[in-house]
């Protein structure tokens, strides 16, 4: 069996680890209080509104993964308008909240510390580690042998192997929830880590599946990336995301 290392995500822990003139939220501060209070080991960092690259947490003892801003945007009008963002999808509210504009977000991710997680192969060569989405529409078996052929890791997420089919998408690792499951046993030895959506019904179906695998990588690590409650106050937040992690160590049985 594998050792399992767990952190979070912070976007996670929206809006409090976003500091702007609507939300006064302290990365630095929240960063912290995961670490102190709730028990993870490590983040996964964005280029949140608010976020420079530089603070402390983003040290390579704090910060061991990196993700783009999901769809950055460069103006509120583009966000009401739904007009296309960075990703080339349509932007949204949420993405003009918790993001700068597209050059900030560029500037602030060079300045991250972390191990990108890429969407797509080749798109940061030195990373090297990819989270399998249908975007990159290729089958598990393929998949599998580029991990292989040419030293990939590969990043498992819950929500993406099995989301539904959305229009115009394609659907690569299956078009029912038990062929996409299925398709864990194929890229099982090349994953290094896990984006965990959540810990019951499909996600903890995906996680069986990948410890019932008989070769494993020595190490895998587990980021926490629950949907985040803007209702919940910062304590409430904390003490949620400790909640998560007694679960998740439940789940792959640490």
């Amino acid at each position: 069996m594998p050792e399992f290392t767990f952190g979070v995500s912070l976007a996670s822990l929206l809006p409090h680890t976003i500091h702007s003139r609507i939300f006064r939220g302290s990365p630095p501060r929240v960063a912290y209080r995961l670490l102190d209070e709730a028990g993870y080991r490590f983040f996964q960092t964005l280029p949140l509104r608010g976020v420079t690259g530089s603070e402390w947490f983003t040290g390579p003892e704090w910060s061991w993964y990196k993700e783009d801003a999901w769809n950055a945007v460069d103006g509120f009008f583009q966000a009401l308008l739904r007009r296309p963002g960075e990703s080339g999808k349509p932007s949204t509210i949420i993405d003009w909240l918790a993001f700068p504009d597209t050059e900030t977000c560029d500037q602030v991710f060079r300045n991250l510390a972390g191990r990108h997680v890429s969407h797509h192969f080749g798109e940061d060569w030195e990373s090297r580690l990819v989270e399998l989405n249908p975007e990159i529409e290729m089958n598990a078996y393929d998949l599998a042998y580029k991990a292989w052929s040419e030293g990939y890791g590969l990043c498992l997420d819950t929500q993406h192997l099995t989301r539904d089919h959305r229009e115009g998408e394609p659907q690569p690792f299956g078009l029912t929830k038990n062929e996409r499951i299925t398709a864990v046993d194929t890229v099982a030895p090349w994953v290094q880590l896990v984006h965990l959506k959540g810990t019951d019904g499909v996600h903890a179906e995906i996680i069986r599946r990948l410890l019932a695998s008989p070769r494993l990588q020595p190490r895998i690590d587990v980021v926490a990336e629950f949907v985040p409650n803007p209702r919940l106050s910062e304590d409430e937040a904390i003490k949620h995301a400790k909640q998560f992690l007694a679960s998740a160590k439940r789940l792959f049985r640490t």
